[in-house]
């Protein structure tokens, strides 16, 4: 027997929902990779439904050209996450990407702000393990 789940993801007016089949016979495991791929899927959704209502603002209410698309991959909490984002020239000739400074997140930067947080505790931890006052 295979059930379904269903994620929606919602920006303002604009939702898209995703399916996943799952097979009863092995339940926990199909549950537990159908929710990590949701999460992924879902997270990639509402990236794409927020830059697509960013892009939407920014052209009704700025002067700022729209000169074209560019992809960015990002590692989140929730796993590796793709998404094209606008680019524009701003009234001063800068270019610009709004939902990248939206997010927080630096030209070549590749991990988010908590896995940047994450990962900078472990090394803490990991170096202070490892002094040679602690042997």
């Amino acid at each position: 027997m295979v059930v379904s789940m269903i994620i929606t993801a919602k920006a303002g007016e604009v939702s898209e929902s995703i399916e996943k089949k799952i097979s009863i016979l092995d339940m926990e495991t199909e549950l537990t990779k159908a929710f990590h791929q949701g999460e992924v899927q879902a997270t990639t959704i509402l990236f794409d439904l927020l830059e697509s209502q960013l892009h939407r603002y920014i052209c009704a209410h700025t002067a700022w050209e729209s000169i074209g698309t560019d992809k960015r991959c990002i590692l989140t909490k929730t796993g590796q996450i793709s998404y094209r984002r606008h680019i524009y020239r701003d009234e001063q000739g800068h270019r610009r990407k709004p939902f990248d400074e939206l997010l927080h997140l630096q030209p070549w930067q590749r991990n988010s702000r908590q896995i940047e947080a994450l990962a900078a505790g472990l090394a803490s931890r990991t170096s202070c393990a490892l002094s040679p006052s602690n042997s």
